[in-house]
């Protein structure tokens, strides 16, 4: 056979020569791809569990999480800021140089330097960059301040702190004892005035009997004579002056003794605090114990539990309201703003 017969062979057969070595190359490459398929599985038998030995836990349970995986595939989910494909919110704070994340859920909870947070300023209409603790945009006496510590409605008149909170302390004092001891006509007799300037005299061991039921009671239980002697450098001469200060010491049943010095007016022991209501403009006395210690504000009933004055000199009276379970509260100084 010839070329040219064989080129008009070609001629007249081309198509079914080329699909002839077409099927030819693909029933090749068939079988050469299952003999590599089934290399790969006994590779990975052989790796996965070897003949005559258990899986490694290991792989057992990375397989076991795969599965897993596979019968319940992981689902878009929104993150925690509710926000896809965007940038956080940066914020150039005044004390730092650079900006740094704006977390909103931490900025609710910053505080001005009032001391009233971010969050509860957002939530009453009221601005975060001046100094408002000082307002009053419902004008029912109370400030925005003491509207955040007692957690109300700064624009809601009828939402007002405690009455507690306009009380202050005016200054602490001690009030004077009404007995004087005036005179000693002798070392068994002695002169007593009461604040009422009535006098009476009492014998030693004897009672005095104030006209106030309350001071009544004291028993004379004993007497000192002295004298002292002292210079008064408004006068010259270098005289020495002498005064009486003999000491009359009385006592009432259940108290202890109290010494009177002659012509001396004495100081009860227990501490007073003159306060103001400043919605009525109005001083009254208080103390933490006998018929002073209770006190009525707008209708509610309050108690003192203390009063002292501080290390630094400042006097603290701590109350609490009676009909309240709420904590016991720290007046504020008159000259606090």
């Amino acid at each position: 056979m010839n070329l040219k017969v064989i080129t008009s062979f070609l001629g007249q057969h081309y198509e079914r020569v080329v699909a002839l070595f077409a099927m030819l190359a693909l029933v090749l490459f068939s079988a050469w791809l299952m003999l590599e398929v089934g290399k790969l599985k006994s590779e990975i038998k052989q790796d996965v569990a070897p003949q005559g030995e258990q899986p490694p836990m290991l792989a057992y349970q990375m397989i076991k999480d795969g599965m897993v995986l596979m019968e319940h595939p992981p689902t878009w989910t929104t993150n925690a800021d509710h926000r896809l494909f965007m940038p956080h919110y940066m914020k150039v704070y005044s004390n730092e140089t650079y900006p740094r994340r704006y977390d909103e859920t931490k900025a609710r909870k910053e505080k001005t330097s009032e001391g009233i947070t971010i969050g509860w300023l957002n939530d009453n209409n009221l601005p975060t960059d001046q100094l408002v603790g000082g307002d009053d945009p419902d004008k029912d006496g109370f400030t925005n301040l003491e509207e955040y510590q007692d957690d109300t409605n700064p624009n809601d008149p009828g939402s007002k702190p405690d009455a507690i909170h306009k009380l202050r302390v005016v200054r602490i004092f001690q009030r004077d004892f009404p007995l004087i001891f005036r005179a000693a006509p002798s070392d068994e007799r002695f002169e007593i005035e009461f604040s009422s300037h009535a006098k009476q005299y009492v014998d030693l061991g004897g009672f005095i009997k104030d006209p106030n039921p309350d001071w009544t009671g004291y028993k004379v239980i004993k007497y000192a004579s002295k004298t002292r002697k002292y210079n008064d450098p408004s006068i010259g001469g270098g005289h020495e002056f002498s005064e009486d200060v003999s000491e009359l010491t009385v006592q009432k049943e259940g108290e202890p003794p109290r010494v009177l010095v002659r012509n001396k007016t004495a100081k009860i022991d227990t501490l007073y605090a003159k306060v103001r209501y400043l919605l009525e403009n109005r001083e009254f006395d208080v103390c933490a114990s006998g018929k002073e210690q209770a006190f009525t504000l707008q209708g509610n009933r309050y108690q003192v539990l203390s009063i002292k004055i501080l290390d630094t000199g400042a006097p603290e009276v701590i109350t609490k309201r009676l009909d309240s379970e709420q904590a016991p509260y720290t007046l504020r100084s008159i000259t606090e703003k």
